[in-house]
């Protein structure tokens, strides 16, 4: 038995075995195994502009043999950089780290990317365990239509310098995340006020939006919600706001001179306006 023990380390110590063909598991933004560097794995919508994150686990799923002093046999072999080697021209990417867990690699498309099919390429790489590398091609579509915006309440009453809330939902079609702005466009009158949020990847957020009236009357305008990574990619929901005076302002109205009452109507009218400027 030591005879043998002696000759299978001897084995071990000369080169490292191993065993079954290595593997590469997507973790994000979806789940796929890939076996053959021949295969094309899609990994959905994208916008322009947007950074595709795609991770990995570090396990090969080969196993080679391995010697220390105080053990002897196989065990899975791993992943140590992941290294994206080719992509379309315009476009830009980030390798992913030494021996990080798990691997993670970002791919940021052209802003000015036209719609369609891209192709970029991850090569594999293990430093010590005699892996060979492994490059697989990964494939996303481009399009301008990666988020949808929808308003649970388009028409909203209020008082004149009063904020009108609007609800909205954001829902996301691209595989990547994204930071998104929310204005107003349409209305007759400066309104500035502008609200940043973060979507991620395949959800929906919900989102509220003040806009305030300055005078009476029924606005009709668009709610905009644009990506910073590109102006390619925006999604808008029509609004209608419907301003009233308030009971105060109302109040104050009536102070004004009503010369067509009679004095003791003009006493009670002067009253309410007096009322309405303590409250205020």
């Amino acid at each position: 038995m030591k005879v043998f023990k002696t000759l299978v380390l001897a084995f071990l110590a000369l080169a490292p075995l191993m065993v079954g063909a290595s593997v590469i598991s997507v973790l994000t933004p979806i789940q796929q195994s890939i076996s053959s560097s021949n295969q094309v794995v899609n990994l959905g919508l994208v916008g322009p502009g947007q950074k595709v994150e795609v991770t990995f686990d570090r396990g090969t799923q080969q196993q080679v043999s391995y010697l220390n002093a105080s053990y002897y046999g196989f065990r899975e072999a791993v992943w140590d950089k992941a290294n994206v080697v080719s992509m379309p021209a315009g476009w830009s990417a980030s390798d992913s780290l030494y021996y990080e867990t798990p691997l993670t690699v970002f791919v940021f498309v052209s802003p000015n990317a036209s719609e369609g099919l891209y192709n970029f390429t991850v090569e594999f790489l293990n430093e010590y365990q005699g892996v060979q590398p492994f490059n697989a091609t990964f494939q996303v579509q481009v399009s301008d239509n990666v988020v949808e915006t929808s308003l649970l309440n388009p028409v909203v009453y209020t008082s004149v310098g009063q904020p009108a809330v609007y609800t909205l939902n954001v829902q996301s079609l691209s595989s990547a995340s994204d930071i998104f702005e929310v204005s107003a466009e349409g209305l007759p009158y400066n309104w500035q006020f502008t609200k940043t949020f973060f979507l991620p990847r395949d959800s929906n957020v919900t989102v509220y939006y003040e806009v305030v009236g300055s005078e009476l009357k029924n606005l009709n305008f668009n709610i905009r919600v644009q990506s910073i990574s590109s102006s390619l990619i925006s999604s808008e929901a029509n609004a209608s706001l419907v301003t009233t005076s308030s009971l105060i302002q109302q109040m104050e109205g009536v102070s004004e001179g009503v010369p067509l009452f009679p004095s003791i109507e003009q006493t009670v009218y002067s009253l309410i306006g007096l009322v309405a400027g303590l409250v205020k």
